[in-house]
């Protein structure tokens, strides 16, 4: 039996199959560098949730990155204001313990499983993913709420070189080789080699493109058995395959440079009009198409995040993220 799909997946398919119809490539949208977050728990938002607001910030030409439920509007002595029909639906997973029947998170549950030595099947036949669909409002709808300010220590980020340097520590904590060559025409990674094949940097139109193509050739490295392991498709014989591959790698690598800062471009694609009618009917024939791609790529942005040391590099930058702190693991919280 097929699964009802939630309120906040339907709008983010409807959202996607308007904009292709508009030969718009949705995930290849000029995001804003600001992370959106909830400004009372501090959560980054993350996963689905991310690309949900991306595209709510698209539409509404929203400038402001902060997003509360209407119980925290409430609680804060708040009001919304001509906010008809403008919650967006984002999405909470949760475990489900059938045998307590309470709500845990994935900590409770691991400890849960090594605590009574429970099986495979045992956990999976106890623990049932649950998923919730709750409203959030952007806080240029919220009457009372403090304006939005952008602290000095935002702006002046040297983003290519925070770029040049996460990819160049990626590669080296990756053991992952870029060679430039003048005679090559396009970047590429080569899988035997392991190893990214890029033309010569001043070829590129700009920083901005030379940043992206060579993240974009990243993400395709993560195939490789000892990272992530994915099966590298043939062009001649799995074209579909190889067309969501790129996918992978195409979001993936928007995020990245989301995560980093550098503002995100159309890309100039090649057969534009095909590429757009590609996706637009393989969307509109199988809406979920859109959340594998996108679990694909955010597994992808966060394995080359933790092994690039962004996080790291963001602190020694100065830059400001909306992340949690534990002092007691000396570690952030990126919140899903």
């Amino acid at each position: 039996m097929k699964r009802e799909m939630s309120k906040a997946r339907q709008a983010l398919v409807d959202s996607y199959i308007e904009s292709l119809e508009k030969e718009i490539i949705p995930w290849k949208q000029g995001w804003s560098t600001v992370k959106n977050y909830n400004p009372v728990t501090k959560t980054q938002y993350r996963g689905i949730n991310r690309l949900i607001l991306y595209n709510a910030v698209a539409k509404n030409n929203y400038n402001d990155p902060r997003w509360m439920t209407f119980s925290q509007i409430k609680a804060a002595n708040y009001k919304l204001n001509n906010a008809k029909d403008k919650g967006v639906p984002l999405e909470k997973c949760s475990l489900y313990d059938m045998e307590t029947k309470k709500y845990l998170n994935i900590s409770d549950v691991d400890k849960i499983v090594r605590e009574e030595n429970l099986s495979r099947q045992e956990k999976y036949e106890r623990f049932k993913w649950s998923v919730k669909v709750f409203y959030v409002f952007n806080a240029s709808l919220i009457e009372g709420i403090e304006p939005y300010t952008i602290e000095e220590k935002d702006i002046h980020i040297d983003v290519n070189d925070l770029a040049c340097r996460f990819i160049d520590r990626y590669c080296k904590n990756a053991n992952l080789s870029i060679v430039e060559n003048f005679l090559c025409e396009y970047p590429v990674y080569k899988p035997v080699n392991d190893m990214i094949l890029i033309p010569a940097k001043g070829s590129f139109d700009d920083e901005y493109e030379f940043v992206s193509a060579v993240l974009h050739e990243c993400c395709h490295s993560t195939m490789k058995e000892n990272r992530l392991g994915r099966s590298y498709p043939d062009l001649k014989t799995n074209n579909e395959r190889y067309a969501f591959e790129e996918l992978y790698a195409e979001i993936a690598s928007s995020f990245l440079c989301a995560d980093i800062g550098i503002e995100i471009k159309q890309e100039k694609i090649g057969n534009h009009a095909a590429y757009v009618q590609f996706w637009y009917k393989q969307i509109k024939k199988n809406p979920e198409i859109i959340f594998s791609a996108l679990n694909g790529a955010e597994e992808i942005s966060e394995y080359i995040e933790v092994k690039g040391e962004l996080q790291e590099l963001l602190i020694e930058s100065k830059k400001e993220i909306y992340t949690e702190f534990d002092e007691e693991t000396n570690t952030y919280d990126l919140c899903v």
